[in-house]
């Protein structure tokens, strides 16, 4: 599901994708699992997997970055699929529109960074259910409205 996922929101963003993934495949190889740090400008954008599962035979898609990149649209909804993702970095990315729906799915989120695009619209209610969220970063928008209630069992935030 990851790599559908993932080849979709390329193509929405006509973006390609850096020789050393493997996108046909199990993106979970190459790049995405030495020791590249996610937030590197020569891969970007980027993956992080985490292969330890299964006695390293199952790898997970942990965090993705689509930071500094000069895109235009909105996020595509495929993101919410990626429910065992734990970090997005969509900071200056270019984009704009709401947050979608399907991202209530992204419960084991820890890190979401989307700071210095064009988001509108109201923050949604379900980021109060990210309930693992240590980071959240969205200063930089045209967000409206107020800062939801559901925030409050965002116990583990550290970091506005």
């Amino acid at each position: 599901m990851a790599v559908r996922a993932l080849n979709s929101i390329f193509q929405q963003w006509r973006i390609s994708t850096p020789t050393l993934w493997n996108t046909t495949g199990d993106p979970c190889t190459g790049s995405a699992i030495d020791s590249t740090k996610v937030d590197s400008s020569n891969i970007n954008p980027a993956i992080k997997c985490d292969c330890s599962f299964d006695n390293g035979t199952t790898c997970h898609l942990r965090e993705l970055s689509f930071g500094g990149n000069a895109l235009s649209g909105s996020i595509p909804k495929e993101l919410g699929n990626l429910q065992n993702l734990l970090s997005l970095y969509i900071d200056s990315a270019g984009l704009s529109g709401g947050i979608p729906s399907t991202f209530a799915n992204l419960k084991n989120l820890q890190i979401l960074r989307s700071p210095d695009n064009q988001f509108t619209g109201k923050i949604p209610d379900f980021i109060g259910n990210w309930t693992k969220l240590t980071i959240l970063r969205i200063q930089g928008n045209s967000f409206q409205g107020p800062i939801p209630s559901s925030f409050s069992r965002l116990t583990e935030l550290t970091d506005l």
